[in-house]
């Protein structure tokens, strides 16, 4: 009887070890498995942030983040002069025959601030009306206007990508003819103005549609103009 209890005895004494190394390489292969999912993770987090800062989208479909910089814009539209009257029955018109408008932008997206500064050269003629000018004068019937401008945008978020935007502009504008018929008074001058106008930020980062409606009071000769035209701005 003791001879088996000793021979037991032993028996569990040479298993113990065997069965301490098994619970060790156990440990170590369930640490080993947490620390490949933990890297694999990492990974793919990595992949995701460098992927959203070279502006591609997201492999989950999310949508970018929006692009901030340097920026160029084109609007083609409709221009007109404001409170004229007509040539032929001298009755007065809110607004001329509205004709093309083209303009270049080249801007610059504040990234700090919902904001951006810019500088524009534009193009818009006014058609068929005669408008009263200061000192009395009563302008041509026909001419364009040549605006070189700085100015800003101020954007808010309405909803989604959907933005409300506020502008105001300053700088020289060229009238082809000068207004005076006589050609006595220079009217090419100082002008600001300001507008309001909606833009919706693409999935595709760096391109953004809007539409924009500008006044500019040209301060030479008292006359408002207006542009309405839509926007395609692409950011660098």
């Amino acid at each position: 009887m003791k001879t088996r209890l000793a021979t037991a005895l032993a028996a569990l004494l040479l298993a113990a070890p065997a069965w301490a190394d098994e619970d060790e390489e156990s440990g170590e292969e369930s640490s080993g498995e947490e620390s490949t999912e933990k890297t694999l993770q990492e990974t793919k987090e990595q992949k995701k942030a460098a992927l959203e800062g070279q502006g591609e989208e997201s492999p989950a479909g999310e949508l970018n983040a929006v692009r901030h910089g340097l920026y160029v814009e084109t609007g083609i539209g409709i221009f007109g002069g404001l409170r004229g009257t007509s040539p032929t029955t001298g009755s007065s018109r809110a607004i001329s025959n509205t004709q093309p408008y083209m303009a270049v932008t080249v801007g610059y997206d504040l990234p700090q601030f919902p904001c951006n500064l810019f500088l524009t050269l534009g193009h818009g003629s006014s058609a068929q009306t005669n408008y009263k000018l200061s000192g009395g004068v009563t302008s041509i019937e026909n001419f364009s206007v040549i605006p070189v401008e700085a100015g800003f945008r101020v954007g808010a978020e309405i909803v989604g990508r959907f933005r409300l935007n506020l502008a105001g502009v300053a700088g020289m504008s060229f009238f082809d003819p000068e207004l005076d018929p006589s050609g006595e008074k220079k009217y090419s001058g100082v002008h600001v103005g300001g507008g309001v106008g909606f833009e919706y930020v693409t999935g595709y980062d760096a391109v953004t549609f809007g539409v924009e409606a500008l006044v500019r009071y040209h301060t030479a000769g008292g006359l408002m103009t207006l542009a309405a035209y839509p926007r395609v701005k692409y950011v660098f």
